[in-house]
């Protein structure tokens, strides 16, 4: 379990930096090597588990850009460099699509309908949608630090909750996290206030998909 966490988070964090960073910054975040093996191998777990992120073109080229700082380096471990390999064959086996404006649009629209599925709440722009995206890696440290008293806008956190409860169901197994996530959405269910009701609905249907059995 410990194992699949780490390469959970280190394949949130990549995400969350492709966002966020631009280019140049990116570069500059992983140019050290403890940070560009992280880098490669979060880069590597998000194609393993989530390649159509990178329909989103200008992405892979910010990879590339920062797998250029060590790649032909002679003294790079042999295991990143087939890391490395491994990634640059996801992003060729994708590059037909890519390269066909239509056939990109579809590909990135499927992806987008896929992730509000997946989160379970409807963004009304792409631009929210990424912002959801980027909410992910603090939830997820954050249910690690047992505290998710920080968060001011509840829909992302609970669109984040949705999503690792469908796309890694294994982590609310694991009894601290299910207490941490189950008293979060208790908290949310029992605010009062003013048109509360969808978020209150929100968080008591995640209560009943991922924890029924445990209640």
């Amino acid at each position: 379990m410990e194992e699949k966490l780490l390469r959970f988070v280190k394949m949130l964090a990549v995400k969350d930096k492709l966002l966020r960073l631009e280019k140049e910054e990116l570069v500059e975040e992983y140019r050290e090597m403890s940070k560009y093996t992280l880098f490669v191998e979060g880069v590597l777990a998000l194609v393993e588990d989530d390649k159509d992120f990178f329909h989103f073109s200008a992405l892979k080229e910010e990879v590339f850009e920062v797998f250029s700082l060590y790649r032909f380096d002679k003294s790079l471990d042999k295991s990143l460099i087939a890391k490395i390999n491994k990634v640059i064959t996801a992003f060729n086996s994708i590059k037909d699509i890519d390269d066909d404006t239509e056939k990109r649009d579809t590909a990135m629209i499927d992806y987008c309908t896929k992730e509000i599925i997946a989160r379970g709440f409807i963004f009304t722009d792409p631009v929210s949608l990424l912002e959801s995206f980027t909410y992910d890696i603090d939830v997820f440290i954050s249910i690690l630090d047992e505290d998710l008293s920080s968060f001011e806008d509840e829909r992302f956190v609970l669109a984040s909750l949705n999503y690792f409860g469908n796309v890694f169901k294994e982590m609310y197994e694991d009894e601290e996290i299910r207490e941490v996530v189950k008293n979060y959405l208790e908290m949310v269910k029992k605010k009062k206030g003013l048109f509360r009701g969808k978020i209150k609905s929100y968080a008591k249907d995640m209560n009943k998909k991922f924890f029924q059995e445990a209640e």
